[in-house]
């Protein structure tokens, strides 16, 4: 199962560092998994989990109480952002 992934800061630095994904041109990340899994596991797998994370697939932000049941399936674009500060 193909993913891509967007990123940013120090999250995108992060998410480089993981063994699971690879960094295109553009800027995202590809990864593969040969499992069907969830979000909750994908961001353990990236070593994202314990952060504040905003997480969006294909334009629909995922409430955090839903991660671990949202089965993620091949092509889909998920979006991992930190929280923003102002101030």
């Amino acid at each position: 199962m193909k993913i891509t992934l967007r990123s940013s800061g120090s999250l995108a630095r992060l998410i480089a560092a993981s063994d699971s994904v690879t960094q295109t041109a553009s800027g995202s990340f590809e990864g593969r998994w040969s499992e069907e899994l969830t979000l909750g596991e994908l961001i353990e797998s990236l070593g994202c989990t314990g952060r504040p994370l905003l997480c969006v697939i294909d334009g629909q932000s995922i409430p955090v109480d839903d991660r671990d049941n949202r089965q993620l399936s091949d092509g889909m674009q998920i979006a991992l952002m930190p929280p923003i500060r102002a101030g």
